[in-house]
């Protein structure tokens, strides 16, 4: 009786230990916090919203935070893109992020990149 590769076939291997990595800021955002999050890079790259913050916040899990544009438009692998820094509360800390968000085919923006940053302190 054949017993196959040791560690299996590796065709449709499943795993729940580990979620895929999608650009998240905080690994206690859940969907919900991540799809606020998503609206409020939308919102904050909106034209009339001239470079204005645009928080969001969810009740439920007590998460909230904002997204702020930054600079100008600048092209990344033939896609316009912007950078924003944004803020993330949880509970009594707040975590600094900045990155980039791409326009996609369908003229919506998408995070593509996301770091913790430190805000310059003043002097």
């Amino acid at each position: 009786m054949p017993l196959g590769p040791i560690f299996g076939s590796g065709e449709d291997d499943v795993t729940g230990s580990i979620a895929p990595r999608d650009g998240r800021f905080s690994r206690n955002m859940s969907d919900a916090d991540w799809a606020r999050t998503k609206s409020a890079v939308q919102a904050a790259f909106d034209p009339a919203n001239a470079g204005k913050a645009v928080p969001w916040d969810n009740p439920e899990t007590g998460l909230k935070g904002a997204v702020t544009p930054i600079a100008g438009a600048f092209a990344e692998a033939n896609r316009t893109c912007k950078a924003f820094i944004a803020t993330l509360v949880e509970g009594a800390d707040t975590h600094w992020y900045q990155g980039h968000a791409c326009q996609g085919d369908d003229a919506g923006w998408t995070i593509t990149s996301a770091a913790p940053w430190t805000p310059p302190k003043a002097p």
